[in-house]
């Protein structure tokens, strides 16, 4: 029984020594491992594997596991900024718990084990995050003194700001997490490491804090390369995706226009930066009749392209067989409402003009009224309609018919022209000093009425460019008792 009994007080000091040497092994590993000869070594690391990793996911979730193996941290999360975020909320994008090794997998079972840390999705720090960027040094949140300023009364701005970062460590401690580093690029916070304290009486050692934040810096770095690729990348797309929709948009304009008997039309198209969806279109019927059509569709680039040729198509389908503009429109809007979201809208103008009768019948889906600038001088609205299509099911419209002179002028155009600004921003050239332009201009051809128009725009604005599309579409009855005075010689 001697041996035996020796033998099981061996094993039982064994096994109750064993947790604090497994203690002691790590931390004889992390001090000769990381002495200041390796530091060196493992920032060689780092700068080389860094700028290899674009995608920040995978970034900080690889940045983060070396980090906790390397340095034998208890865990460590990785939180980025969100941009343009005056609340300062961070994300979380990679959490890292040490990696178990064969010593772990000794650890009698009668030891603890503990489990894997859970961080927080978010956390918002507006109180501490201008802190840690103006000083870009590691922080750390002491609960006890910041617990005991929370429940303080504040008088002065200083005293508000003391509670606001206590407020903020204390549910930080509470979240399990001591030690902030800041992510610092070009003076701004992008994001940052967050860590629980170390078991025990351990503290983190100065060149492990040394590492961090030089490591934390490195991968700021390059989240902002990253995020800028991602902008120049989007940039790109965006710009491809506004070159198709331009082509869309020079295909649904017709080459040339009609121009029967005395009629004179002309029509145009000022493309902004931002594509937008104006269109026009003329073309001539079976009977003679020439259909009119001025649109604007709701929306920028591709989506608004798309819908401006499916309306198009649909309305040349629908033309070709009825001349009733009321209800051509009735048809296209219950088709856009039915195939398109309801922030999908357009507004329309279609008329259909009978050369052999001078007779213009029109309606309106909430257009912009076409001027009727008379030989006279006489200004006409025309008005009658109803609702832009496609923003809701239902509506009715209405139509009506005027009688076009010789002299007289139809002048179709989008918003954009009438809300193109002033160099201030505050005023538009509006619907008034469009009237006034055509009628002192009520007697030139229709092309010098539009570059007339377009200069004004140009004067009025002081740009070349526009905000958004405009379009211009213009039919005039000629006057032809004056063409045959001057087949005659009468005038020159």
């Amino acid at each position: 029984a001697g041996p035996l009994a020796t033998t099981g007080t061996i094993l039982a000091v064994v096994a109750g020594l064993w947790p604090l040497r497994v203690k002691l092994q790590r931390n004889l590993d992390r001090r000769f491992y990381h002495s200041r000869d390796n530091m060196t070594s493992l920032l060689e690391e780092f700068s080389r594997e860094i700028p290899r990793l674009i995608q920040r996911e995978a970034l900080v979730t690889k940045v983060g596991s070396r980090l906790t193996e390397l340095l034998s941290l208890p865990g460590i999360a990785v939180y980025l900024a969100r941009a343009d975020d005056p609340e300062r909320h961070f994300d979380l994008v990679a959490a890292c718990s040490p990696p178990r090794t064969v010593l772990d997998d000794k650890i009698p079972d009668t030891e603890e084990v503990t489990p894997a840390r859970t961080y927080p999705d978010q956390l918002a720090l507006p109180a501490l995050a201008s802190l840690l960027e103006s000083r870009g040094e590691p922080f750390w949140a002491d609960a006890g003194d910041a617990r005991e300023m929370v429940g303080r009364q504040t008088i002065t701005r200083e005293q508000a700001d003391l509670k606001a970062r206590a407020t903020e460590q204390v549910q930080l401690v509470d979240h399990g997490i001591q030690l902030l580093v800041p992510m610092v690029a070009q003076e701004r916070l992008v994001g940052l490491f967050a860590l629980p304290g170390r078991p025990g009486d351990d503290d983190y050692e100065v060149y492990e804090l040394q590492m961090l934040t030089i490591v934390a810096g490195q991968v700021a770095l390059q989240v902002e390369n990253a995020r800028l690729l991602e902008e120049e990348v989007a940039k790109l797309k965006l710009e491809e995706e506004m070159a198709m929709a331009r082509r869309i948009q020079a295909r649904l304009l017709p080459l040339t226009l009609p121009h029967p008997g005395d009629v004179e039309m002309e029509a145009i198209n000022i493309s902004s930066k931002q594509v937008s969806g104006d269109y026009y279109d003329v073309f001539e019927r079976d009977d003679g009749q020439l259909v009119l059509i001025i649109a604007d569709v709701s929306g920028k680039g591709m989506p608004a392209s798309i819908l401006a040729s499916n309306l198009q198509a649909a309305l040349r389908a629908q033309c070709d067989n009825c001349d009733e503009p009321a209800v051509v429109l009735e048809r296209i809007n219950r088709q856009i409402h039915a195939s398109t979201d309801p922030q999908h809208f357009a507004t329309l103008f279609l008329a259909f003009y009978r050369p052999d009768q001078h007779t213009l019948r029109y309606s309106s889906g909430g257009h912009n009224a076409p001027v009727v600038m008379r030989a006279d001088g006489t200004i006409e609205l025309l008005e009658a309609g109803g609702l832009p299509l496609g923003a809701f099911d239902f509506g009715t419209y209405e139509e009506d018919e005027i009688f076009l002179g010789e002299g007289d002028l139809v002048f179709f155009y989008t918003d954009g022209l009438t809300e193109t600004k002033g160099p201030d921003g505050d005023e538009d050239f509006g619907e008034d000093r469009l009237n006034e332009l055509l009628t002192r201009l009520r007697e030139e051809s229709v092309e010098d009425i539009f570059a007339a128009v377009k200069t004004s725009l140009h004067d009025f604005s002081g740009r070349t460019d526009a905000d958004d599309d405009i379009t211009m579409l213009g039919l005039k009855i000629a006057v032809t008792g004056q063409e045959s005075l001057r087949e005659a010689g009468g005038l020159t």
